[in-house]
């Protein structure tokens, strides 16, 4: 991604963390200056951006926006181990979901997880090498994200991986309901 690009995306993963009280946003900056035959120069450059104050997957989304996506009602999440990336995974339920393992997944359930640091790029680069993965456009995502061709959208936004999935009583995963819900982020429109 392009500087002017980067810079795009810390703006509006900012202004949209501002709206939402449970996150703010950290970056670490490099500064160089430099001299030369004119009047010195310095350049920040930013090197690396998490959304911090996520203190776990469950605090993205509300019952509302989740139930929405599903198309209906939920439970209250549960907070269990992502099943292919480092992370937890914020798992809730519709009526006719089977078993609330929030280990295993499961038909009628949406899950949402969040890795942040140094190894969200690692795990967001791991898990496609593992799937047939479709490339979907960066513009719409506010990074490179890509559908894992099964069951659920993933979004790479510097040091910030985000995979969702909404998975329907009946039929497959959907894709277009995972754009969805990630678009309800307010860093997202």
């Amino acid at each position: 991604m392009h500087r002017t690009g980067l810079v795009l995306v810390i703006a509006l993963i900012a202004s949209g963390v501002a709206a939402c009280d449970s996150s703010t946003l950290t970056t670490a900056n490099t500064t160089a200056t430099t001299t030369g035959a004119g009047a010195p120069t310095t350049t920040t450059a930013t090197t690396a951006t998490t959304v911090s104050g996520l203190s776990n997957s469950c605090v993205l989304f509300s019952r509302a926006q989740v139930a929405k996506a599903l198309g209906q009602p939920v439970s209250t999440p549960l907070l269990g181990n992502a099943t292919v990336e480092g992370g937890k995974a914020c798992v809730y339920y519709g009526p006719t979901a089977e078993g609330h393992d929030p280990n295993v997944p499961t038909n009628d359930s949406v899950r949402v997880v969040v890795v942040q640091g140094a190894d969200a790029p690692k795990w967001f680069d791991d898990y496609r090498s593992k799937v047939a993965a479709q490339p979907l456009p960066s513009a719409s995502f506010g990074g490179p994200a890509y559908y894992d061709g099964y069951a659920s959208l993933n979004i790479l936004l510097s040091l910030t991986y985000i995979r969702i999935e909404v998975s329907p009583a009946i039929g497959a995963p959907s894709l277009n309901d995972a754009e969805k819900l990630y678009h309800e982020l307010p860093f997202s429109r």
